[in-house]
């Protein structure tokens, strides 16, 4: 795996660092890390981790998958295992209470919630005394009932040693679709969107990737073709390199990285025809535009 930096986000840090001293104390918490593909958010949260780690906390992953076919549940399936359970087996003796208890038609519901309590309380009994870190990446690639469980857990968790730290990409079609489960988490919990890098947070960037300070210029034309995401940032100074040329003596013609073409295609795929016409022509003008001079490129 490439080497990726990891600077700045410093406001971010300390209120994280607040919510595993809270989980600590027995104040368990959700919280949300939202923003656009690349701008850190998995780096962010492996950060966290990292630290939770070296504090003897327990870590559970969970990565929703986004390629399609996954079962329901699938980040819920990942922490259950990572915590030594079985998820199936967990929702089998949850159907098998209901039955005990002497509902043999299940209300869909009722059956619902008797899983989510089963899988709330295997997470407690799993825990014991040492905190626990959950990590949910990719929830806009979440099904429904995956946020609905979230939604449950998360409200049950502010007297238990357990954090839970989520990430979304906010402009996601499917993040839309669902707001109002969005909603519901982000009112359970806080919501940390990341932006990108400022002026001096590129250039440590750039120093710790290549080994060498960048001039003013360097750092100006760069934060201007990548608004300081990092994952833009890495692949636009890692294509100097492979093409072994000098930051300085090229920032003007500064390329853009076919992985970094590839990370856009994908962000306007769900856009209209006509939208992507409109976006070429403004690409065209630039950063800055006057509607007028669009529009009649437009026609």
């Amino acid at each position: 795996e490439q080497f990726r930096p990891f600077v700045g986000r410093v406001r971010e840090l300390g209120e994280l660092r607040a919510t595993l001293a809270g989980a600590a104390s027995g104040r368990g918490s959700l919280t949300l890390i939202c923003g656009e593909p690349g701008i850190g958010k998995s780096r962010l949260m492996e950060e966290v981790a990292a630290e939770a780690s070296a504090g003897d906390w327990g870590i559970l992953r969970g990565r929703c998958w986004e390629g399609g076919g996954a079962p329901p549940y699938w980040p819920w399936v990942q922490v259950v295992r990572a915590a030594g359970g079985d998820f199936d087996a967990l929702a089998a003796s949850a159907g098998e209470g209901m039955r005990l208890a002497g509902s043999e038609s299940l209300d869909p519901d009722a059956a619902r919630f008797r899983l989510f309590d089963r899988i709330a309380s295997f997470l407690w009994d799993a825990a014991g005394t040492r905190p626990r870190l959950v990590l949910l990446d990719d929830l806009h690639a979440a099904d429904e009932p995956s946020l609905a469980l979230l939604k449950f857990i998360a409200t049950m968790i502010a007297e238990r040693p357990i954090a839970i730290l989520g990430s979304y990409r906010e402009s996601e079609p499917r993040v839309l679709e669902l707001a109002d489960s969005f909603g519901d988490l982000a009112r359970l919990g806080q919501r940390i969107p990341l932006t990108g890098l400022d002026a001096g947070e590129v250039a440590a960037y750039i120093t710790l990737l290549v080994g060498a300070s960048p001039s003013d210029a360097v750092i100006a034309r760069v934060l201007e073709v990548t608004a300081g995401n990092p994952f833009f940032l890495a692949e636009v100074a890692r294509a100097l390199l492979r093409a072994d040329e000098s930051l300085e003596d090229n920032i003007a013609m500064v390329p853009l990285p076919q992985e970094v073409r590839a990370l856009i295609r994908r962000r306007i795929s769900h856009v209209s025809v006509e939208a992507v016409t409109t976006l070429r022509a403004a690409a065209v003008v630039g950063r800055e535009l006057d509607v007028r001079v669009l529009k009649k490129m437009s026609t």
